[in-house]
């Protein structure tokens, strides 16, 4: 188990690994040697080696490590590392105690390592998408090192039929009237009524504006449209007609930023439905999907902080600019029924006994995915509400941490996820509730961890984390679990979050997790689409990682 500082440390001794590998990736230089030079005859320790590779395994096997994808990135980067010392070199830096050599000063060594560790960890690698698979199957170094391996990989390739397809970016579509909601009857005067029709009509102007415009490096947010915001604010507040344009703020943000949910694609042209959508006759719009494949994109490593992307930016620049209590109050109010909403509904029509799926399975898992993105994207928002208050650039000093601590251990959290992470718990329902609660978590500032109710919440999602071992019999559910580990993974590394709470031994207040086979959890749900759409930096890095290793 490796955490941020003997990670950093083995990168800056090690002559054979290179920190700067994620800039690497993206620009597309390899830093591989020739395959022809790697050796399985110049590897040494091979007895230590073999050691270190199960004790790191089992760390990972176990939950041991806050982030199992961040390890196996870290192996990744071993197997495509560039040439070190070799081992005629190292004799006379051996030292005489075993804990204190450099098993991975060579590149043998360190792909060795690699290697075996992969082998231990296949499930997990057969579980991601077929890009990823094919391309580790066909790197040079890892044939060299293990045939089986390689093998398996490629078997597991062909016999795959998932295909991962993007997300297509959003057009503005104006959320429709609704009677029920946005007639004259529902305002307190013609004025008001009036009022809001106007300011609804700049709304979509300011959107129109920011889609045309957004993408040129000169034009700026604030000076282009935060005057008519603050203008637009003070309009909505004259007719109390916030509760009304939070509510048109919050269809409008899912109707934008929630995400494609496509199924996949098992034909011999798999990239044939986003022709369709496409049309044929847009080459400039296939030349970058097709460049959005192959090209690494830049999203800030394989465990990236939390980051407003594509649409989601002009809804918090909006929130932004208004600084307007008033509808940040009332658009966590109505966050907070929707998502209270959403995660009490039965999402599935049918659940047998036996947790299987009968009819309508592709639908079924299709509308779990669309209700779970809505959730994310609402929880996201309100966590980004709940702690914008809160949030500093700089990490407070001790005395400012204990005396914030003392004074907001007074307040009320804005949503109970504690209480509903328990529920969810009890109901196996974490495979939904779990992924929207690490969205809102992913928001805290630095001081939220160590109050008294986060931190009892980190300490039930941490005693999760731990429960969800997997292993080969759990195959009916296995992405599921996946997914869950996946996004609390990255949630533990967020910047925000201290490390030290993922190795501190916690009292977990005596409550049992109980296994049960019944509920969303034993329902096979989780598919690649879904795990990649959620956790979209898999692909990314692991795949920039793989493709160093082929550019030789």
């Amino acid at each position: 188990m490796l955490d941020k500082g003997i990670r950093s440390k083995l990168l800056q001794q090690s002559a054979v690994l290179d920190p700067t590998t994620p800039t690497k990736c993206q620009n597309g230089r390899s830093f591989s040697i020739p395959s022809d030079s790697i050796d399985v005859s110049k590897v040494s320790h091979r007895n230590q080696l073999d050691v270190l590779a199960q004790l790191y395994s089992a760390c990972i096997s176990e939950n041991l490590v806050p982030n199992i994808f961040l390890e196996l990135f870290f192996i990744l980067q071993l197997l495509t590392s560039r040439g070190g010392a070799s081992t005629n070199d190292l004799e006379d830096a051996i030292v005489g105690k075993d804990v204190e050599r450099q098993y991975f000063r060579s590149v043998h060594n360190c792909i060795y390592f690699a290697v075996r560790v992969l082998e231990t960890q296949f499930m997990i690698i057969s579980y991601l998408d077929k890009g990823t698979i094919r391309l580790l199957g066909e790197n040079d170094r890892l044939g060299i090192f293990s045939v089986s391996l390689r093998d398996r990989l490629t078997r597991a390739n062909e016999v795959g039929t998932a295909q991962v397809s993007p997300a297509l970016q959003s057009v503005i579509q104006s959320v429709p009237f609704e009677p029920e909601t946005d007639n004259r009857s529902n305002f307190a005067s013609d004025r008001a009524f009036q009022n809001f029709k106007k300011q609804r009509d700049v709304f979509y102007e300011l959107l129109r504006e920011w889609e045309d415009k957004h993408t040129n490096p000169s034009w700026e947010f604030e000076r282009s449209l935060g005057l008519r915001i603050r203008n637009m604010m003070v309009n909505l507040s004259a007719a109390c007609n916030q509760n009304h344009f939070a509510r048109l703020f919050q269809k409008q943000l899912l109707r934008m930023c929630k995400g494609t949910v496509g199924a996949f694609t098992g034909s011999e042209h798999p990239d044939q439905d986003v022709l369709d959508m496409l049309g044929t006759n847009n080459l400039t719009k296939l030349k970058r999907l097709q460049e959005r494949f192959v090209v690494p994109q830049n999203i800030g490593g394989p465990c990236p902080p939390p980051t407003f992307s594509g649409c989601q930016v002009f809804f918090r620049d909006f929130l932004l600019c208004a600084g307007s209590h008033q509808l940040n109050q009332h658009l966590s109010d109505t966050l907070c029924q929707q998502i209270l909403e959403l995660d009490s509904i039965a999402i599935l029509n049918h659940e047998s006994s036996e947790g299987e799926v009968a009819v309508g399975e592709q639908d079924e898992k299709e509308h779990f995915a669309s209700v779970l993105m809505t959730a994310r994207l609402l929880a996201k928002f309100l966590g980004f509400l709940a702690f914008l208050p809160y949030r500093t650039g700089e990490r407070p000093t001790r005395d400012m941490q204990e005396s914030a601590v003392s004074l907001r251990n007074k307040g009320t959290p804005v949503l109970d996820v504690y209480m509903l992470l328990r529920k969810s718990m009890e109901n196996q329902r974490t495979i939904f509730t779990v992924p929207w609660v690490v969205e809102f978590l992913s928001m805290v500032d630095h001081v939220a961890p160590f109050l008294d109710y986060y931190r009892r919440v980190f300490i039930l999602l941490l005693y999760l984390y731990r429960s969800l071992v997997l292993t080969s019999e759990q195959n009916g559910n296995f992405l599921n679990k996946l997914l869950v580990l996946a996004v609390l993974g990255w949630l533990f590394q967020i910047p925000t979050v201290p490390e030290e709470m993922f190795f501190n031994e916690e009292n977990f207040d005596g409550f049992e997790l109980n296994v049960l086979d019944h509920g969303l959890d034993s329902v096979l749900l989780v598919d690649q689409q879904l795990l990649y759409l959620c956790c979209p930096y898999l692909s990314e890095y692991i795949l920039g990682i793989i493709y160093n290793g082929l550019e030789e």
